[in-house]
Parts: C-alpha cells; sequence; structure tokens
C-alpha cells in the first residue's frame, strides 16, 4: 500500500524534532529521584510507587507512538497533498492514504497519552475513580471541584490548567475529531454522499489533509504545554506518589 517511506534520517529529523524528551517530560526524572524500594517502609506507599510506575511506563509508550504517527503523517503531508480529489495524481493518493492512516493513529494515541496523565493524577491527588472508570474529561471535572475546598497547591495549580486546555479551540477541535473518527466515518475517508439527485463519493467541504494537519500541530502543542505544567507541578508537589507516614 505504502510506496515511500522516509528515510532513517528523515524520520529521525522529523521525530527528534518533536522528541525534546529533557525539556517535555514531566516524569523522565521519576525513577532517578524516587526512593528505592528498599527505603520504602509503608506499604501503602510501596503500592502506590508500583501502580504509578505501571502508568509513568505506559503514557512513555502512547507518548511515543503519538510522536511516531506525527512524524510519519508529516512526511507524506510535505511530500504535498492536494485538497481537491479532482487534482489528485496517483502518487497524490497514495500520499494521502498514508498521511490519513497515521494521522488516525496520531488521534487515538495522543488521548491514549492524556488518559495514562488521567490515572496518574487520579492516583497522585487520591480522586479515588476506580480505574475502568477513570478518563482525562472526569478526572479534570472532579480536580476542577476539589479545588473549592483543597489547599493542595499542586492541586489548585493543575486545576487552572486542566481547565484552560479542556477549554480551549485546539483541544475541543482534537477531541471532536477524534470522536468522529471513532464514531461516524471518519473525517478524511471517502464516503458516499447522497443529496436528493446527486450523488458523489465525497461530501463537499469535506475535511482536508490541510485542516487536520493543522489540528494535529495545534493538539501536540496543547500536549507539550501540558506537559511543561506538569514538570512544573511535579516541583511544586514533589513525588508523583503519596508517601504515608508510619504512626
Amino acid at each position: 500500500m505504502f510506496d515511500e517511506y522516509p528515510s532513517p534520517d528523515d524520520f529521525k529529523n522529523i521525530y527528534c524534532d518533536q522528541m525534546q524528551f529533557d525539556k517535555l517530560d514531566p516524569f523522565i526524572d521519576f525513577f532517578k529521584n524516587a526512593k528505592q524500594y528498599g527505603d520504602i517502609r509503608d506499604l501503602t506507599t510501596l503500592r502506590e510507587r508500583l501502580v504509578i510506575e505501571d502508568f509513568v511506563r505506559t503514557y512513555h509508550n502512547h507518548y511515543r507512538k503519538t510522536l511516531m504517527s506525527y512524524s510519519f503523517s508529516k512526511y507524506y503531508y510535505d511530500k504535498g497533498i492536494p485538497d481537491s480529489f479532482a487534482d489528485c495524481t496517483s502518487l497524490d493518493h497514495r500520499r494521502r492514504i498514508g498521511f490519513e492512516y497515521h494521522a488516525d493513529l496520531f488521534f487515538f494515541k495522543l488521548f491514549s497519552t492524556l488518559e495514562m496523565i488521567a490515572h496518574i493524577l487520579n492516583r497522585r491527588f487520591r480522586i479515588d475513580f476506580a480505574s475502568e472508570k477513570v478518563s482525562f474529561k472526569k478526572v479534570t471535572d472532579k480536580v476542577l471541584k476539589l479545588k473549592a475546598t483543597s489547599s493542595d497547591a499542586g492541586l489548585l495549580y493543575i486545576a487552572d490548567i486542566l481547565d484552560t486546555i479542556t477549554r480551549s479551540k485546539a483541544f475541543t477541535s482534537a477531541d471532536k475529531y477524534r470522536n468522529a473518527l471513532t464514531h461516524r466515518n471518519p473525517p478524511l475517508h471517502d464516503t458516499i454522499w447522497v443529496k436528493g439527485d446527486t450523488i458523489a463519493v465525497s461530501a463537499p467541504n469535506s475535511t482536508t489533509c490541510s485542516q487536520v494537519f493543522s489540528i494535529m500541530n495545534d493538539s501536540l502543542d496543547l500536549l507539550h504545554e501540558l506537559l511543561l505544567s506538569l514538570k512544573q507541578l511535579a516541583s511544586i508537589s514533589g513525588n508523583w506518589y503519596i508517601e504515608e507516614t508510619t504512626p
């Protein structure tokens, strides 16, 4: 299906441009700065540490795949994909398919990354949602409710950040696109459109690759903004897991 792939250098240049781990990743020092297991004397603290470690590893996995999907999408997009089907050559169509495939993965992995962040915040602030009930939106709503009565500097800080992010155009556009991708005909896919006596392969004014790539860029910037905020949260709140004190 794909007769073009980025060379190792092409991919590395795109991927590494986004992969600013030292600058962006709030969990990069999680293992380096955390206590050794033998130094933890409380079983509850140890359990929390192990649970959050698992979420951090899964977060890293999703985040890397988000960037990998973005890198492949950008490679095909930068080759030039006409927004009009009528202007597409056979090669353009193949590049469009490559872009579409990796863009779909990007949105799925982007929101999987946000879900893992929600799991970490759920444990860190003892929101206590059961694991299967956790979502980025639910945890955000709960944090905003807790803000009214909390004196936790970390919670107060992150509540404002989450509120700003979930109200932003970048988030709502990405969320709307992901929902359409999941629950309806994917916006970039060719679909049968019928209106009166008119039958067409794609509806007029349908979503273009340019529009999708713009949403991808904005949502990736938003994710990086959130990661920087979480890095600041780590400096405010200390450990990502709560240490119990033994009486």
